[in-house]
Order: C-alpha cells, then structure tokens, then sequence
C-alpha cells in the first residue's frame, strides 16, 4: 500500500476548522502533528491500488475534465468563506478581522495584475507590459464571487484514481487559500485539452455565472509565464534566481507562452520582441 501526506499551510488553531472541510473530501485523517508551530501536518490513510501512469493521456477530455471538476465543486462548497462563516467554525476568534485570518488568503486578480505589473516593469520587456495590460482591460467589469477554499494546483496528477478511474484521494494541498472559485476552475482549465469542457462543467453543478473563461485563463496563464520572463531576467542581470528547484517550470511556462499567443494577448516571437 502507499502512503500519502498532507500539508496545510496553517497554524494548529484553526486546523481543527479544516477536519470539517476535508471530511466533505470523504478523507480519513489519522493522527495530526505539529513541527516548530510553523506548519501543520496530517497523515491520510493508506490508498491502495491507485494508478501511477498518466492515466489522463489515454482518456477522452470529458472524462479528464469530469474528474477535475468534482473534487473542485466539493471543496469549493466547504464556503463561501466571509468573516461571519470563519468565526462560525473558529477560525477567527471573536474581535479578530479577515485580516487575521490563518487560512492563506490568495490575492484579488486586480491585486494580481498590479503584481504582474511590477514584474514586467523589473523585467523590461515592453511585450510582456502590453500582455498585462491586455489582461487587465479583460478584467474592467468583472465582478469578484465569494471567497472559498481552493486546491490552487489541481491537474490529474494530483489525483490519485483507480483502475475504474474513480478519484480516491487528491494530493498536494500546500498551496490551498481562499480565493475567487474562478482561480481555482482556470488553473484545472490548463489541464485540460479541451479547457472550455472544465469551465461548462464546473458551471452546470454549481449554478455560478463565471462569466467568460478568457481573463481568467489569460491572467493564469500570465501567471506561469511571468516566471520565464524573471528567470531571464535573473540571468541577463548576472543574478542569483531566488527558486532553486525550476524542474518542471520549463513546460510549463511553454505552455503558457502558448496560450498567451492564442489569445492575442502576447505577439507571435517570429515577430520579435521589443524592450525598454
């Protein structure tokens, strides 16, 4: 049998708060310990004969896009979570603001946008300026849904599925926050070879009007890009990159590039690219 671990970015006194939530994941927590007070593990139980090929590249994009969509719709039915909800489940304390909250609160995508700014700024690529501003004209008269607790990271490799493709746990939860559920649904997008499939999907079994999938799929894309643009950046400069482990970025930022271009958000490369 395997054994698998989950890591939760948050202190011990609200990780009671979280047994609730995973528990809707239809998790089995065994025992839960703490190291240094910084971070909280806990120990899943034992998940046997799950698949370990990449058992999304033989499967039709319905299925793939099914299976991503599920446990999004569970986790993000664990919210909406607002100062009232968070102070129900003992999260925050009474007195204490969202600004207090343990839980990692991911950034408005404005918030985002003014980051990815900054970086295109450092960087110096005029292109990569033009791409956020692009992006930033998609988001003009989008409105913010209610926060809830997102995976931020789910592809079919952190699904741990069975020979009957049947979901039995989802792993890698270090980078869980609170966000807009359309994060969330965009980065499963990106797994997908038919992205719209995902958005549809996750429409149909919540009843949320998501609106267009484009800025959004544009501003994550934008995301993952914008580390090649720094890395090059870090190089040229004669700078250490402060991100040691870069294994697997490459494809992804690839990746990226390529759906920028398919969007018209960044130019053809055969065209060149222009600096400041």
């Amino acid at each position: 049998p395997l054994l698998f671990y989950l890591l939760l970015p948050l202190s011990f006194v609200c990780l009671s708060s979280h047994f609730s939530i995973l528990m809707t994941m239809r998790k089995k927590l065994l025992f839960v310990f703490q190291e240094n007070r910084q971070c909280a593990w806990a120990l899943l139980e034992y998940v046997k004969d799950v698949r370990e090929d990449d058992w999304d590249e033989e499967q039709p994009a319905q299925k793939v896009a099914t299976l991503l969509t599920e446990p999004m719709v569970k986790l993000h039915r664990a919210g909406p979570l607002t100062q009232e909800t968070l102070r129900e489940r003992g999260v925050l304390q009474p007195g204490q603001s969202l600004a207090e909250c343990p839980i990692p609160w991911m950034p408005s995508h404005n918030e985002v946008i003014d980051y990815l700014r900054k970086c295109a700024v450092q960087a110096g690529e005029q292109d990569v300026k033009d791409a956020v501003e692009k992006i930033a004209a998609m988001f003009s008269d989008i409105t913010p849904l209610p926060p809830c607790l997102v995976h931020s990271d789910l592809h079919p490799g952190n699904l741990l599925v069975d020979q009957a493709l049947v979901t039995r746990a989802v792993i890698d939860w270090e980078e869980v926050a609170v966000s807009d559920p359309r994060m969330d649904v965009a980065q499963a997008c990106l797994a997908c070879e038919d992205q719209e499939i995902v958005w549809q999907l996750y429409a149909e079994q919540t009843g949320l009007e998501l609106g267009s999938r484009i800025p959004w799929t544009a501003l994550v894309a934008m995301m993952r890009y914008m580390v090649h643009v720094l890395i090059d950046w870090y190089e040229k400069t004669g700078k250490e990159v402060p991100e040691k482990n870069l294994s697997g970025w490459e494809s992804l930022c690839s990746d990226a590039e390529e759906i920028l271009i398919h969007l018209n958000v960044l130019p053809n490369p055969s065209e060149g690219k222009s600096k400041v």
